[in-house]
């Protein structure tokens, strides 16, 4: 579920991009974790500025004094994590093996060059985030509601859990963070936010394919929110060491902070029911799926898109078989030799759908069966124009993926539920992305 933040969302995102921005360069606090995740032990006052002696500089420090001071109306600590999970004794940050803790003190290392505001995620509630390494977990945000969030960068520096690493972030993987977390969420499926993304001009080198052709890149770095960045690694590691006493003690907080009401015995309820349409409980509704599944297998037929048209389909037209051009999905897994006992069986379990009626199953299976989510071409064309410093097509994917359920003209238009391009077949992409 999602929340509501507490305060006026044009604060919030002024606040959120100033203090992203500010970090990067005049934070002077250490941020502490294991499992790649370091926490700040303190409040918003955490945030320093230096002094400049120009008028036109003076003035400026003096009116990020003041947006700095807003974040008093923030409530930014780790102190209850601090006191019931060990930290490293260790305060410098260095590489090391560290063992018998959870979290380590690491300074965030600032950007060199310039760093301009890729895009900020103007969202009105906030919503899970899913974790990941190499990054510095600011503190914890409590809003007016009493709801705890945690703020982490991404791409902030080394951590002494970097490896061999640089602790950095690039555009090309944090772009397609911030596009991915934003069409998770519209999607209804609590993701990782991405709060906002900045981008330098530091040098930051990566092999994206991993087949030693070392390339140039622009270090990113983005800022994140979550109801908590513990993983399951966080256990992982912890267990591997056979640190068992210290696993239980982060067992025991992680549900006590974050699910105390779980019914682990309920069932699950997973989508393909609604996806399909099929209303009530049949026993053949295993066998429909699984045999759906096997044909867009067998044809590579394009998962959303499948669904997707079969949801906007009529029966009639279903029944015919002939599908048009734009039905291109239908088309493709059509060509099979058993799509049409599929389809036979399909249509047989709508039948059995009580107090239905066809345009209300349309209704229905487009709710839940979006027209527009990230695909990877589109991420690849849209990282492209922004290592170029041209944003626009982030900020118009942005848009397009608050509304997946929805047509969208423009979204039509830029082809974002057409068929792949040909030159996506050779997209290939690193785990990092």
């Amino acid at each position: 579920m999602s929340q509501s933040t507490g305060f006026p969302l044009c604060c919030l995102i002024r606040r959120l991009r100033f203090l992203c921005l500010l970090i990067l360069g005049v934070t002077e606090h250490a941020i502490p974790g294991r499992l790649l995740q370091p926490v700040l032990a303190g409040s918003a006052s955490f945030i320093h500025l230096s002094h400049n002696k120009s008028n036109r500089d003076q003035g400026s420090c003096e009116k990020k004094a003041t947006l700095a001071s807003t974040l008093d109306f923030w409530t930014l600590a780790t102190e209850n994590m601090i006191a019931e999970l060990p930290a490293d004794p260790v305060k410098e940050n260095y590489v090391c093996k560290v063992n018998s803790c959870v979290f380590s003190v690491a300074f965030p290392t600032p950007f060199k060059s310039r760093v301009r505001l890729v895009a900020v995620s103007k969202f009105g509630k906030w919503a899970d985030q899913l974790g990941d390494g190499g990054a510095h977990l600011i503190g914890i945000y409590l809003n007016r509601q009493g709801e705890k969030w945690e703020l982490q960068l991404k791409g902030s520096g080394k951590t002494p859990y970097s490896r061999n690493g640089d602790g950095r972030a690039v555009l090309r993987s944090s772009g397609r963070e911030l596009l991915c977390s934003e069409a998770l969420h519209y999607l209804g499926i609590p993701p990782s936010r991405a709060a906002s993304l900045v981008v330098s001009d530091d040098d930051v080198w990566r092999d994206p394919l991993y087949d030693g052709n070392i390339v140039k890149e622009r270090g990113a770095v983005v800022l994140r929110i979550a109801k908590s960045w513990f993983r399951i690694g966080s256990l992982e590691i912890l267990a591997h060491y056979g640190e068992l006493d210290l696993l239980r003690t982060l067992l025991d907080f992680i549900i006590q902070e974050h699910f105390p009401s779980v019914d682990v015995k309920e069932p699950d309820r997973e989508l393909f029911k609604a996806k399909l349409g099929v209303l009530g409980e049949r026993e053949e509704e295993d066998d429909l799926i699984a045999f759906l599944l096997h044909l867009m297998g067998k044809t590579e037929a394009d998962f959303t898109m499948t669904f997707r048209q079969l949801s906007e389909i009529t029966q009639s037209r279903l029944l015919d078989l002939n599908f048009p051009q734009h039905f291109w999905a239908l088309k493709k897994i059509s060509k099979h030799e058993l799509f049409p006992a599929w389809l036979s069986q399909y249509l047989l379990r709508l039948k059995r759908n009580t107090n239905d009626s066809d345009s209300q199953r349309r209704k229905r299976m487009t709710s839940v069966n979006p027209r527009y989510v990230r695909r990877n071409w589109m991420a690849e064309s849209a990282v492209q124009k922004a290592e170029r410093t041209d944003f626009s097509e982030i900020r118009f994917l942005q848009q397009v993926l608050q509304r997946p359920f929805q047509k969208q003209v423009a979204a039509k238009r830029a082809g974002c539920s057409s068929p792949p391009p040909a030159w996506a077949k050779e997209l290939r992409v690193s785990c990092s992305t």
